[in-house]
């Protein structure tokens, strides 16, 4: 994401830092430099410390006494806990996304269903994650339901760096994640909530056990352990 000063600038430096997050350019544990950030972005330390306390609100990073800011370490309970946030949140967006969604919210979930399939058989994991954060976004607001939106808005970030790291292990198995999704398109079509929200709650489940049993034999190993810091 190119950086570029504007009004809300706060809020452009805590969409910096969740893409540095999400990306693990900035690892899960890895201090954040408020002089170093605010050099490297070329802005005052006021705006990088209101960064950090919007981002600290999203649970992304976490303010350590007389140390400053950190990325959240990643624990085999936090992707537990998350994951079951996810599913019992996303499973209601599919429901309500199915039974409210526009037309053209609908084509367009439809066109990046078709994208993620073209990513998955290129196993370009990169496109995927990105196609797939767009789905999540459009089906959001398909919701009609500003206070889920809000709710869900608040997680993203978590939500975000999880799945990245679940893409990342797959290593050729993207078009079998992509199943999932095949589901969730034809409960879609067929107008059938039921079908579209349990879909999505299986490919949650699946993305948890996928990083969970993978990560410790990986060179991501480093960034789940077993106890909370």
């Amino acid at each position: 994401m190119a950086f570029n000063a504007s009004k809300n600038l706060s809020d452009q430096i805590a969409d910096y830092l969740v893409e540095q997050v999400v990306s693990l350019k900035i690892a899960p544990g890895e201090r954040i430099m408020e002089e170093k950030l605010s050099k490297e972005l070329g802005v005052s330390r006021s705006p990088v410390r209101e960064a950090f306390r919007i981002l600290e609100q999203t649970g992304l990073v976490e303010m350590i006494p007389r140390c400053g800011i950190r990325a959240r370490a990643i624990t085999e309970k936090s992707v537990e806990d998350y994951c079951d946030m996810f599913s019992l949140l996303l499973g209601h967006v599919a429901r309500r996304c199915i039974e409210h969604g526009t037309d053209d919210e609908v084509r367009a979930l439809k066109e990046i269903y078709l994208e993620m399939e073209t990513h998955a058989r290129k196993d370009d994991h990169e496109r995927f994650h990105a196609a797939l954060i767009r789905c999540v976004e459009v089906a959001i607001e398909a919701t009609g339901n500003p206070v889920l939106e809000q709710v869900i808005r608040t997680i993203m970030p978590n939500l975000k760096r999880f799945q990245y790291i679940a893409i990342l292990l797959k290593a050729g198995s993207l078009t079998d994640s992509f199943e999932y999704f095949r589901v969730i398109l034809d409960a879609l079509i067929h107008k059938d909530p039921e079908k579209g929200a349990e879909a999505i709650k299986a490919y949650i489940e699946n993305e948890m056990k996928i990083t969970l049993a993978h990560v410790k034999d990986s060179d991501l190993a480093q960034y789940i352990v077993n106890h909370e810091n």
